[in-house]
């Protein structure tokens, strides 16, 4: 009995120590990386034609708050927000009808040919349909949440990636939670780690950048490509459909980026990047990590397979070996 536990714990342990020295590897990666920052509002020429899709299920509460102050940040005339909504979400739906008649340049409101909740992939194909349906459609379309604080900068480097990009992508943090949850604390630790690190690492090896949701850019030649092959960009029917975008953006032969640009050349400058409010609770934390671990692990490993360079696979294995490791501790 000794031995076969004594066995066990040793290959728990040598688990262990290799996926530490995969993370010593990205951690060694990103050590030689070296950072740049980017001359803002520098660019000539008109801005271009920029919609910020917003998916909205009962977010009355916060979308007049999200809207306003987002607006009265971002001072380019051509960012206008657009604002999904369920007809059946009566509250939320006037809440965006009234923004649009106060704001009629900025704001436009897209209501769901379908009754909600569905889902947020659905809610953003049905926002890229009819928006895209028109002549004038955006040159640039970039995704957010209700809950976000939009970094005005953040559309400077938009602007300049898209010469040589179509899928762009900047850093997520969580705002400081003022009560010190330990629950938040972990997404603030979290995606400071993946967005100041593993995420440039990835960008610099022209691995496949996939999307966080929010803080995503996409260019019309990439949106029209996946309305015109498949009716919609967005995978439909999974749960992570963010991260599966990105990828799929890299295999239809589009170039991605992962925009970590920072306020000075130093290694701790301070990152034009979203933020935003993550879980507070417990509940809450483990039902959404728990979709991304399904999701990202099981479905996108399903449907995205293996195929791509010798980058792609690495990060995938990385990206999936979670399906082990996460067992590894309460073992």
């Amino acid at each position: 009995m000794d031995e076969n536990l004594n066995l066990v714990m040793f290959g728990i342990t040598v688990l262990i120590c290799l996926s530490s020295l995969d993370d010593l590897l990205i951690d060694f990666f990103a050590a030689c990386i070296v950072r740049h920052t980017l001359p803002f509002g520098e660019a000539g020429g008109s801005f271009p034609p920029t919609a910020v899709f917003v998916a909205n299920w009962h977010e009355h509460d916060v979308l007049e708050r999200m809207v306003e102050g987002n607006l009265a940040r971002i001072q380019e005339g051509n960012v206008r927000i657009v604002l999904g909504v369920y007809p059946n979400d009566v509250e939320t739906r006037r809440v965006a009808e009234q923004l649009a008649v106060t704001h009629p340049r900025r704001v436009h409101v897209v209501v769901n040919r379908l009754p909600g909740p569905t889902s947020k992939g659905q809610m953003l194909n049905e926002m890229f349909r009819q928006v895209f349906a028109n002549a004038d459609a955006p040159e640039m379309v970039v995704l957010h949440d209700s809950e976000d604080v939009i970094d005005p900068r953040s559309f400077d480097i938009y602007r300049a990636y898209i010469e040589d990009h179509d899928f762009i992508q900047i850093p997520v943090f969580s705002l400081e939670s003022g009560h010190r949850s330990l629950v938040a604390a972990t997404y603030m630790d979290e995606f400071a780690e993946r967005h100041t690190r593993e995420m440039v690492v990835r960008d610099a090896l022209g691995a496949a950048i996939p999307s966080a949701g929010v803080g995503t850019c996409m260019t019309k030649r990439l949106v029209r490509h996946f309305l015109e092959r498949r009716g919609h960009v967005l995978a439909t029917g999974c749960v992570t459909e963010d991260y599966i975008l990105g990828v799929e953006a890299k295999r239809a032969g589009f170039r991605s980026a992962f925009a970590a640009v920072s306020e000075s050349a130093a290694r701790h400058g301070r990152f034009v990047a979203t933020r935003e409010f993550f879980p507070q609770g417990l509940s809450a934390a483990v039902r959404q990590k728990t979709r991304w671990v399904f999701g990202i692990n099981f479905e996108a490993m399903h449907r995205l397979g293996w195929q791509g360079d010798a980058w792609d696979i690495y990060f995938f294995i990385r990206d999936r070996k979670a399906v082990v490791t996460n067992l590894l501790p309460p073992i």
